[in-house]
């Protein structure tokens, strides 16, 4: 077990001289801290505290070691944790807390030479840092479910004696577990078809919601999923830019849909909603557009709609 991480499970809890890094939002959804002047000497561990179900955590110039607990704002659920590193992150591994204080490593990255790196010259430095940036490293999400209603992660920084410029960062999602959890990581397994209500109850407060056809679907045995290439004509909401410009003032983008979902290609068009976590977008309801407007104007004849649908009520056959 590395000396600091030891030092953190076996002698911190008594000394108590923990300190906040930095500043999170006040939905407790994202942190961002730097340790360009801390003193690595003073081997501090930082507590850091999430109540979100979705967020990214950014450490710069990482020094010494973080402790992020993360929990829903109802204390009591148990959840899955998921983390995906950002492309680029580099200068810290990350362990996980389990009980009877033991830690285990979730993502170790491989340390550079730094005394090969001492003796190059600068252009090389940069040849080298660069590298360093761009180099292969694990991407997939890593997940494990909380006990107590929490979940623990430990960054603990490395070596860094060139005081290179690196960001350790990841992405995470909690999802609350059932009784009847098929999957790994998505919350999106139920394949039946949405009815009026649960349409319109997507289609207001999903992450993102769009018109579109299903140009191509190809199935991951691997992940259990079948990832979906979509060409939009609207995009009525997202709240990450998961569907990008195309040609055409159409939109294109991937969504994920479980393998058991038995997903077809067609000609038609849908009304698509959905989770957007760790740059996925999962798909929730899909029912052909069609469809999807008689319901919205019957709902809202019916004073059953429960936000703005007119967007789709009002739709043109221009596009």
């Amino acid at each position: 077990m590395n000396v600091l991480i030891l030092v953190f499970v076996l002698v911190l809890p008594l000394l108590g001289f923990v300190r906040a890094l930095g500043k999170y939002s006040e939905n407790q959804c994202d942190w961002k801290g730097s340790g360009e002047y801390e003193d690595p000497a003073l081997r501090l561990v930082h507590q850091v505290y999430m109540k979100c179900t979705k967020g990214e955590v950014q450490w710069i110039y990482p020094t010494s070691a973080i402790r992020i607990t993360f929990q829903f704002l109802d204390k009591n659920t148990d959840f899955r944790l998921c983390i995906r590193p950002a492309a680029n992150s580099l200068g810290a591994d990350v362990y996980r807390d389990v009980p009877h204080g033991d830690i285990v490593p979730v993502i170790l990255q491989q340390r550079p030479d730094l005394h090969y790196m001492n003796k190059v010259s600068g252009k090389e430095m940069q040849k080298i840092t660069d590298a360093m940036l761009h180099r292969t490293r694990p991407q997939e999400v890593q997940c494990f479910e909380s006990r107590g209603g929490k979940a623990v992660l430990l960054l603990e920084a490395q070596r860094n004696p060139l005081s290179l410029h690196l960001v350790a960062s990841f992405d995470y999602v909690l999802e609350p577990l059932t009784h009847n959890l098929l999957d790994v990581y998505h919350s999106y397994n139920d394949c039946r078809k949405c009815n009026a209500t649960e349409l319109i109850r997507e289609y207001c407060a999903s992450d993102f919601v769009i018109k579109g056809r299903l140009l191509d679907i190809t199935p991951d045995v691997m992940t259990s999923q079948n990832y979906i290439d979509v060409l939009a004509s609207h995009i009525y909401r997202q709240t990450d830019s998961i569907f990008l410009p195309a040609r055409n003032n159409h939109y294109r983008g991937v969504i994920i849909r479980p393998l058991q979902c038995m997903t077809t290609k067609d000609h038609s068009s849908y009304l698509i909603t959905g989770g957007i976590g760790l740059g996925e977008a999962k798909a929730g309801c899909m029912v052909r557009f069609q469809q999807a407007r008689r319901w919205f104007v019957e709902m809202t004849l019916a004073g059953l709609n429960e936000c703005d649908l007119s967007q789709v009520m009002e739709y043109s056959r221009r596009r």
